[in-house]
Order: C-alpha cells, then structure tokens, then sequence
C-alpha cells in the first residue's frame, strides 16, 4: 500500500480524504482484535458466526478499495494525469463513508455479542480454523480439488482456494469457480493439463480481487496474463514451470505487486519493463532463461531480493548499485564497463546469505575489488568467487582476490578459476575461524596450498585440479602448536585432479598425516609412491602394500569401510575379502580387471559389504567360484562388462538381503543355471543384455513376492511385450526402454497386475499398438515418450485409444528430444577410502 498523499489536487479535499482513509485503516486495525474471540463463539453461537462473516465481507471490501485509491494515485503519480483521478474524488469520498459506517455499525454489535477485543494479546491455541470449503456457514473457506473427482464446491465466502487437477474442469465445475468472486487466493497445480479459452475467459477474468496467484505446470497462461491488469490487487504472482517465452508487457501494470516468482520457465528469455512496479521486493528468476535484465531494474528502488541462480545470464543490467534495499542477490556477474563494474557491489550495503560473483576476469583495476567493500558486509555467510576463461596476469588476479577479502563471518567458501601463483594470506588465515565448508577448484597455476589447518572449524575440504602442485608439506597445515593441532574439525577431506602431485609430508616429517585418522570421509587420488611401493602389473600386490601402510599408520584393514577404485588401466585382479569390514565397493573404469579373486578357493564371507558396484570393466569374465556370499548386501549394479558370462552362483542363499540389482550393456551374461534372482528383490533393471533377456522365461519372476519395480529395455527381436506369466502380481512400476522393435503391449501379460501403479514406455519407435481390452484399471500414470506410432492414436479426445486410457489420471505421451554428453575421460586412477572410526 502506498503513503495516502496524492489522492487530490485540492488541498483542503486531499486532507480530508488522507484523514478519512486513516480512520478506516483505524477502525480494521481496532476491530481486527475482535477476531480471535469471534473465531472461538461461532462455533456454538449462530449470531457470532453471521457477525463474523458480515465483518470479514466489510473489510475485504474496504481494503479493495483502499487498494484502488493507491493503485490510481500511483498511475497518477507515474503519468501525471491528475485530472482524470479528480473527476472521481466525491464518489470516492461517498464509498469512504459508506464503508465507515458500515464497519463502525458491526465494531457496536461486539457488547450485544460479547466479544472481547484483544489486540495485543496472544491469539488462542485453541482457535478452530474454519476451513472447510463445503460448509457454508464458515466465513473463511479454503479448498483443494483433484481432477473431475472431487465433490467440493466454493460458495460465495470462499476466499482462498487451491486446485490441483490433472485434466483440467468440466463446465460445473467452471460455473462453481466463478462463485467465489472475492478470492484473495488462488493456487492451480495442473498435470497434463493445456489449459483452455473457457478457464481463462470465463474464470480467472473474474477473479479480480486476487492478492496471491500462484500457477504451475499449465499451458496457455500467456494468453490469460495478457488480461494481467485486471488484477490490480494482487500482490503475490507465482508462475512455475510454465511454457512461457516471454512474459507480456500487461505485468507491468500490477501497480500491487510485491513478489514475482518465475521459477523453472525454461523457456522465458526476456523480461518487460518493470520500471511502474515500484512495490516491488521479491524478484525469483531461477531456472528461467533469461540472458539479459531490463536496464530498468535499478529503478525498483524497494527490491530486497533478486535470485538468478541457474540463469544463462551474460551481464548485470547497469547501475544495479541503485537498488540500495536489496538484501539477497544471489549472483553478481562482473563487467568492464563503470556502471557493470564490481564497484557497485559496494553500495549494496545489506546484502546477505549467499553471493556468487563471476567473471573476475572482467576486472580492469585491481582497487576496483576494494570499493566492493566485502570487508562490511558482515551477514554474508556463503561466498563463490569465479573467474571464466585465461587468466594472463596472475599479480593482477592474486591482488584482485587480496582485495576482496570478506568479513570474518562467513562459513562457505568457494573459490574456482583462480590464476594466480599462490592465495593471498587471507585465505587460510585463522581469524576466518567461522569457515566450515571451504572449496578450491581448478586453481592450474598455484604451485602450493594455503595453511588451512589454521581453520579451527573447518568441517568440509575439497582441493581440485591444482595442477602444479607437486608435494604437499608443513605449508598445509600453518602455524600449528602441540596444543593448537590442525584441521581439529575436519570431517570429509577429498583432493581430485591433483596431476602432478608426488609427495605428502606431515608436519611430524615423514608419512600421511594424523588428518587421515580423523576424517570421516577421505577421497584422494593417491600421490604417486616412492620405489618401496610400486605397482606391479597385476595392481594385487599394491593393495596389499597397501593395507600394510595402513597397519603402519595404527590403522588395521577392517577399519576401512568404503573404497572406490576408477580409472586404475594396471589394475587385473582384485580380491573381494581383502578388506573384511568393507561395507561399500565401487570399481569402475578399470579396462583390464579380469577377476575378482586373487585365489582359487572360494571367498570368505563378506559379512559387511552393504553394497558393490562394477562397470566400465570389459574384461571381467567371472565373479568368483561358489558365488558372492555376501549375507547383508542390499545393492548389485553391474555395468559395461561385455565379457561378464554369468551372475554370481546361489543369489538366493547367498544373497539374502539384495533389494536393488541394476544389470546394464553386458551383452553376454546370462543367468546361471544354479539358482535365479533371491526372492527379497524389490526393484530389477535389466537393459541391453541380450542373451539375459532372451531367456526371461526362465528368469522365474513370479516368484519374487516383493519385486515392485521393473525396467527392461535395448533389446533388438521382442515384438510384442510382456509375456503371459512373465511378470508378478505385486509389481507396481513397469518401464519399457528402447525395444526398437516392439509393436504392441501384450494384454495377457499385464491382466493379471493388479497392483500396477505406474506404466512408463520411452523410445518405442514400431510400437503402434495397445491391448484392445485396455490397461490395468490400477494405473494412476501412463507415460509414452518418444513413440511416435503412438502419438496420434493417443490423442486426447481425439485418438482411437483414448477411451481405454482417459480412466487414467495422469498420461503424458508427447515426443522429448535426446541430449547425450560427452563421456568425461580421466587416465588417473583414484582410491576412496572412507574409515569407521570414531571423530577424534
């Protein structure tokens, strides 16, 4: 709400006006307080409840008008038109009184009632919300519907509503919306819903006294906010995961408004003016597609918060200094000219909670960095420092982050792109003695690391890409005592990427440092060893030198709970009972492992291990005689093992606890004849294993009782999909992927899935047929991606198989594009070691 002046020309009626306005206001305020009492008696007392909602009719009514005369005297304002608001000032002063005496008239009634006013106090814990959109008689109503199911209805006194529908409104339904005239709320959730002309003509075009509208997942609201300056009350717009490209200019003239969210509209590019918002405060643009802000921006003089994260933002529009209020700004993007440059972070003297400034390549002068004044601002507690791209001059980029040196207080570091030789003294400094996360990334020129064991109460390290850096020493650790030891609070400590590393020496002179002991989690290529500990061929007699540092370190290998071994080439056998209290494995990227036992007999029990992945080993062959006998495990992924022949022997006695088996790209194992899958599998992904595949009858899937969740998929001869008794009653989840040559859905193998909750078919290209008899009448969601034979047939309304599937909830069958990423290479082969035990 604005101030009330500029209401009149006159000077004398202005007066009057601005104090008959602040009566009203008043007199709200005064007869809230009457509320609590009034929530409480209405329950039992008839008369308290008719009071109650004559009283909240009166003041919704007093503050949409009080919301006109500041919406009007602010185009006034903005236009200079004052004439065309004086025209209107002796009806205005009549509605004043009216709504005056309307209120002072029920305020009198409050003795007859016996209502207590008590503001000031605390509300009652006992107050009965009145929520209930059905009964009538409650004053305040809320709602929410689901598709075509449900039977609430609005009424006249409804005023905050949310409805979450997944096939939009019948025409009743449509006509019961636009009962509720006064909503000052409204909430619509949509899945699978387009949108229609009737829902946004006939209904939201009529919901002009709105404060809150928030839509998500629905198409076509451009259209419905080209009538945006119909709700001139509204204060609150949240618009999520909408298709818009741009939002329409008619934003711009919700005078009102003091929060716009955008979130995840992908698609949204660009933005109007919002130079008239002037209320504005709350501006969420996350995940949208914006490149570039309004200049304008610097005009929302009372905006307190701006998040761009996750935009493909180029630059900062100019002058964002002017926006002197603003709090929260979650990224601040570098330029080079004056008015984009890192001096204007300095005007924003509130800024608070998180702060990402990049491209500090884009500094020209170092002493710019000290007018930023990060030094004052001492409520920012997360900060990221980013530069793009070459950095020719390491002095200039060493003396650009010397002199951006942030307040003590922060707790969350992360510095990333940094060109310079070594860190100024700052970073490490033990007066930063609140820092508990701190990351360093691709910081290639360094040739040290700064003393962050003076860092009392850093908890999380994580060192990447440092790639001249060739011993780690006493520097690492600082200016330490016997009494003061380092890293004294750190629990997870991980070094990636360290190409040149060869050499960590403790500050006691020789061996790993004691930080190993009390880390909770430790991930780290491993330096490359003296002679005394070198690899042979095999990689076997490694990790058994290995456990013999370990000894030496006052460690035993039971105390290892975690490892992770990628991209070791040398690597060719391994043996599974090495570590006894393993409880999770992880082997990937490993071209020549060929075994997973260093010995013929059969492996000891592996009593902890919880949890084993293998992929990217295309030499594997065999998993060790007599089966995997692993009693607790609960997960198996395999992947990539084009040479794997079988799975591991006696799964069901051996594997008595496996929940999740993930089998992916191994063309040529099959399932072994001694046993199928243990009967406690819940979830079973099966894809591009072509003989396992081919002999699914055998598979024995009936016998699961607890299989809920079923993936095939990448098989080349199945036409016609699933099989007669192929799958459980108890599934619930069942996903088809990329069978190129499957034509249709088999319903003698789906008639018996009772419990089928979700069917999900992708990249199906032949399929062009659905059981005539219909689908499971459980589903509650149908997705059909990428299977353009089907697209046509499943139209809604339209198509040949809508009747067999409209029953459905939720059905998503339109085309999506396939993005596939580069494969990251990395020749280092990397050790985690996670250890169980205690902090010390």
């Amino acid at each position: 709400m604005i101030s009330d002046g500029g209401l009149l020309d006159d000077a004398e009626e202005k007066q009057i006006t601005k104090t008959a306005v602040r009566r009203l206001k008043t007199t709200m305020i005064s007869g809230g307080g009457l509320l609590d009492d009034a929530e409480e008696k209405q329950i039992t007392n008839t008369a308290v409840r008719e009071w109650l909602a004559e009283y909240k009719d009166a003041v919704y009514e007093a503050d949409d008008f009080l919301d006109e005369i500041a919406c009007e005297a602010l185009w006034q304002e903005l236009e200079a038109e004052a004439q065309t608001f004086r025209c209107q000032t002796p009806k205005r002063s009549i509605k004043l009184e009216d709504l005056q005496e309307r209120l002072d008239d029920l305020v009198k009634q409050k003795d007859a009632l016996g209502l207590i006013n008590r503001t000031g106090k605390e509300p009652s814990s006992h107050r009965t919300p009145t929520t209930s959109l059905v009964e009538e008689s409650g004053p305040y109503c809320f709602g929410s519907w689901v598709g075509e199911n449900s039977s609430s209805m609005t009424t006249r006194r409804t005023r905050h509503l949310l409805v979450d529908t997944v096939d939009g409104f019948s025409s009743p339904k449509l006509e019961n919306i636009r009962e509720a005239q006064h909503l000052r709320t409204f909430q619509f959730f949509a899945r699978n819903y387009y949108g229609s002309p009737r829902f946004h003509n006939e209904v939201l075009s009529t919901l002009g006294r709105l404060r809150v509208l928030s839509l998500s997942n629905c198409a076509g609201v451009a259209k419905m906010l080209c009538s945006a300056s119909k709700f001139k009350h509204l204060r609150y717009l949240r618009l999520c995961q909408l298709d818009l490209v741009t939002l329409p200019e008619e934003v711009s003239a919700l005078l009102n408004l003091q929060t716009l969210i955008l979130e995840d509209c992908l698609q949204l590019a660009s933005l109007p003016d919002l130079e008239n918002l002037k209320h504005l405060r709350h501006l969420n643009l996350e995940g949208t597609g914006i490149e570039r802000l309004p200049e304008s921006l610097e005009r929302l003089i009372n905006l307190r918060y701006l998040n761009i994260t996750g935009t493909p933002l180029k630059e900062m529009p100019p002058h964002i200094g002017q926006l002197t209020k603003l709090q929260t700004l979650t990224f601040f993007l570098v330029g080079r000219q004056s008015e984009t440059s890192i001096k204007e972070l300095g005007k924003l003297r509130h800024l608070r909670g998180e702060l990402h400034i990049g491209n500090l390549q884009n500094v020209v002068d170092a002493r710019d960095a000290v007018e930023a004044n990060l030094k004052d601002k001492r409520h920012l507690d997360e900060l990221r420092f980013t530069w793009d791209g070459d950095t020719h001059d390491p002095q200039h980029v060493t003396s650009t982050l010397e002199k951006l040196k942030p307040h003590r207080n922060v707790k969350d570091l992360q510095i990333d792109g940094y060109g310079g030789v070594r860190f100024p003294e700052w970073v490490g400094e033990s007066s930063f003695s609140n820092i508990v996360s701190l990351v360093l990334i691709s910081c290639r020129n360094c040739t040290s690391l700064p003393p962050l064991g003076q860092l009392a109460f850093l908890e999380k390290l994580l060192i990447e890409a440092f790639d001249k850096v060739e011993t780690v020493g006493s520097e690492f650790y600082g200016n330490c005592t016997a009494m003061k030891k380092p890293f004294e609070s750190l629990k997870a400590l991980r070094f990636i990427g360290m190409l040149e590393w060869r050499e960590w020496i403790s500050d006691e002179g020789a061996g790993k440092p004691s930080l190993f002991l009390r880390c909770e989690q430790l991930a780290t290529p491993l330096p490359r060893f003296h002679r005394s500990h070198s690899v042979d061929d095999s990689g076997f007699h490694f990790l058994e030198s290995l456990t013999e540092e370990i000894e030496q370190m006052g460690w035993s290998p039971s105390d290892l709970g975690e490892i992770a071994i990628k991209g070791w080439a040398s690597l060719k056998c391994i043996s599974l009972d090495l570590f006894p209290k393993l409880t999770t494995l992880s082997i990937s990227d490993c071209p020549n492992l060929e075994s997973l036992c260093a010995h013929e007999r059969p492996l000891n029990d592996l009593t902890s291990l919880q949890s084993l992945r293998i992929e990217g080993c295309p030499k594997l062959v065999s998993f060790p005689k007599g089966g995997l006998p692993a009693p607790v495990l609960t997960g198996l992924y395999l992947g990539d093992c084009r040479k794997l022949k079988q799975l591991p022997e006696s799964m069901p006695s051996l594997l008595p606890s496996l929940l999740d088996l993930e089998i992916k790209d191994c063309s040529e194992v099959e399932l072994c004849r001694e046993g199928g899958f243990p009967p406690t599998l819940q979830s079973l992904w099966i894809s591009n294993c072509n003989k396992l595949i081919a002999g699914r009858m055998q598979w024995g899937l009936q016998t699961l009782p607890s299989l809920s969740d079923f993936i095939i998929g990448s098989h080349e001869n199945i036409e016609s999909f699933p099989e007669e008794m192929l799958l459980p009653s108890s599934l619930t989840i069942l996903s088809i992927l990329g069978l190129e040559h499957l034509k249709s859905l088999d319903y003698k193998g789906l008639q018996h899935l009772t419990s089928l909750e979700i069917l999900q078919i992708y990249f199906c290209p032949m399929l062009e047929s659905m059981p005539e008899e219909g689908l499971p009448s459980s589903l509650s969601t149908l997705r059909i991606i990428n299977c353009p034979m089907l697209d046509e047939s499943c139209e809604r309304e339209k198509g040949k198989y809508w009747p067999k599937i409209s029953h459905i909830p939720r059905i998503v069958h339109e085309g999506l594009s396939v993005v596939t990423l580069p494969s990251c290479q990395n020749d280092m082969h990397m050790i985690k070691l996670i250890c169980l035990l205690p902090q010390l």
